[in-house]
């Protein structure tokens, strides 16, 4: 639920310079969050009724190069109603990429994707090794939670936003 307050309030602080922080520190804890439910969406509770998703804004701005090229929105108010951050923020890191948010914030932001790449990898080799063991008695892991936003955009963009070169 905190992901969702938080992002409702950040959604209407486009304009503020702390905006990039804010978003960065959710997309963080957001991090954490991935992690403890192993990247699957389908074990989180559904709040919509209790707490709907944030609302798209009405007014698009054109798409920056970056934008166009890692296919995510830098602004927070786009970030915050972003159907694929409904319940964490994933894909490529969208304060990392924006160049003119604050240092600190780009960096947490570059953690928060790094760990949510560390969480699909192993989840992929974890599967691997589970299917080659030809091990039935264990619950399968679901596909959805290997290939994911963040491990699409990752790989399609290798050397930018493996997790090596971005904390480094």
């Amino acid at each position: 639920k905190y992901h969702r307050v938080c992002l409702t309030y950040i959604s209407k602080l486009d304009n503020d310079a702390n905006a990039a922080t804010l978003l960065a520190a959710v997309s963080f804890l957001d991090a954490w969050a991935y992690m403890i439910y192993n990247a699957d969406e389908k074990r989180l509770p559904n709040i919509d009724s209790s707490i709907p998703p944030v609302e798209r804004p009405t007014q698009s701005m054109g798409a920056t190069a970056t934008e166009l090229e890692y296919n995510v929105k830098t602004n927070p108010s786009h970030i915050a109603s972003d159907p694929k951050n409904k319940n964490w923020i994933q894909g490529a890191p969208p304060v990392y990429l924006n160049n003119e948010a604050p240092l600190p914030a780009r960096s947490l932001d570059a953690l928060a994707c790094a760990v949510r790449t560390c969480c699909d990898q192993a989840n992929g080799r974890f599967a691997a090794i589970s299917k080659e063991a030809n091990n039935t008695e264990m619950e399968p892991i679901p596909q959805e939670t290997i290939i994911t936003p963040t491990t699409t955009a990752v790989l399609a963009h290798e050397n930018e936003l493996c997790s090596r070169n971005m904390v480094l």
